[in-house]
C-alpha cells in the first residue's frame, strides 16, 4: 500500500477508534484511549489482507480494542468507577444517613432524590456504584457485572467464565432473575421493581447483596 492510500485509510477510519474508545470511557483519560486506539488502527491498516474475505472494520475493531485493553492493563490492575459516580455515590450515602436519622427508617428513593436534588434514576445509579469499588467486564466491556472487581485479563480465561456461570447458578432463583434482568437484559431498576411489585430501593438492596455474594464466591479467581 502506498503512503497516500495508507494515510487515507487511517483518516477515514478514525471514527471507528472513537467508537471503541467510548466503550472504555471512565477507565482512563479519553484522549489517551483515542491515541492508543489509533496505534491499533495503524497496526490494522498495515496488516489487513483483503483476500481473507472480511471487511476492514471487522478486522480493525479487535486490533483497536486489544491496543486499548493492553494499555489499561499496563497502567492499572482495575478499571475504576468514574469520578462523577464516586461523588454522586458519596452524596447519596450521606443523604441516606441523614434521612435515616430524621425519619427513623430507611428512606425511599424519591426522598433521597428530593434531598440530593437529583433524579431517582441517578440515585439508583449511585447506589449501585456504592456496591462496586471497581468496574471491569465479565463477558465484554459493557457488562455492569464488572462491579465484581475482577481483573480484565483474567476474565478472558475460559475457567473464569465457567466460574461466573456457576456462581450465578448458585444464587437463589429470585436473586439470579434480578441480576440477569438488570445486567444482561439491560432493564432499569424501576422496571424490575414494577414487575416484582416491590420498591426500587428493595431492588437496589437485592442487587447490592447479590453482588457481594458473587464477589465472595469468585474471590479465589
Amino acid at each position: 500500500m502506498d503512503a497516500q492510500l495508507r494515510e487515507q485509510q487511517i483518516a477515514s477510519h478514525t471514527g471507528l477508534v472513537h467508537h471503541v474508545a467510548r466503550r472504555f470511557r471512565g477507565a482512563a483519560d479519553y484522549e489517551d484511549l483515542v491515541q492508543v486506539g489509533m496505534l491499533g488502527l495503524i497496526h490494522a491498516v498495515d496488516h489487513f489482507d483483503s483476500d481473507q474475505g472480511s471487511s476492514f472494520s471487522t478486522y480493525a475493531v479487535p486490533s483497536i480494542t486489544g491496543a486499548i485493553r493492553h494499555h489499561l492493563r499496563d497502567h492499572s490492575t482495575s478499571i475504576k468507577v468514574p469520578g462523577r459516580l464516586q461523588e454522586s455515590a458519596a452524596r447519596v450515602s450521606r443523604a441516606v444517613d441523614q434521612l435515616t436519622q430524621q425519619l427513623g427508617r430507611s428512606p425511599t428513593v424519591a426522598e433521597i432524590a428530593q434531598l440530593t436534588g437529583t433524579s431517582q434514576d441517578s440515585v439508583l445509579e449511585a447506589i449501585e456504584a456504592n456496591h462496586a469499588h471497581t468496574t471491569v467486564s465479565l463477558e465484554d466491556e459493557q457488562s455492569p457485572l464488572g462491579s465484581l472487581g475482577i481483573i480484565d485479563s483474567e476474565l478472558e480465561a475460559v475457567e473464569t467464565r465457567m466460574a461466573i456461570r456457576q456462581a450465578l447458578q448458585a444464587l437463589a432463583p429470585a436473586d439470579r432473575s434480578v441480576i440477569e434482568q438488570r445486567f444482561y437484559q439491560g432493564r432499569t431498576q424501576s422496571q424490575i421493581a414494577d414487575d416484582l411489585q416491590i420498591s426500587q430501593m428493595q431492588v437496589s438492596r437485592i442487587i447490592g447483596r447479590t453482588l457481594t455474594q458473587l464477589r465472595a464466591s469468585l474471590g479465589g479467581i
